[in-house]
């Protein structure tokens, strides 16, 4: 498989982003959170991604996921940020706009639902909590 440039996971939400034109406020979720993010992890790292008239947000596989404080994490991290993202964010605003998800996973980025973005993410806390399991440890691990 040819390797991607360094930046290609960023050149795809960017380019998805300017399709949708959004996000309109909070920009450096995007520019910089964003970007941020997929350089910690690479491109070969999958991750969903939520894009809405008023900022992004991204949970990566391999890192903890960050956002709104009241989401109460638990031993499903991943699956408590979508639903904490829909909650919060997922409703019409701005105009009525909604939010879309995408999964960038396989050198694509990919819009999905709701429902889909939740069973990846369920997989990813799975996951976690076997690797917890094998290692012994008390505490979710990533």
């Amino acid at each position: 498989m040819k390797k991607l440039p360094e930046n290609a996971a960023f050149v795809a939400i960017k380019s998805q982003a300017a399709l949708l034109k959004m996000p309109e406020k909070y920009t450096d979720d995007l520019n910089v959170h964003d970007k941020n993010q997929i350089a910690k992890q690479g491109n070969e790292t999958p991750f969903l991604w939520f894009v809405r008239p008023w900022g992004t947000h991204m949970i990566g596989n391999k890192l903890p996921p960050y956002g709104p404080d009241n989401c109460g994490w638990g031993s499903s991290p991943h699956r408590a940020y979508v639903d904490c993202v829909n909650v919060n964010f997922g409703h019409a605003h701005a105009g009525g706009r909604q939010g879309h998800w995408f999964h960038w996973c396989n050198e694509r980025l990919v819009e999905i639902t709701l429902k889909q973005a939740r069973e990846i993410a369920d997989g990813w806390d799975v996951a976690g909590r076997r690797e917890v399991n094998a290692n012994g440890l008390t505490a979710f691990h990533f």
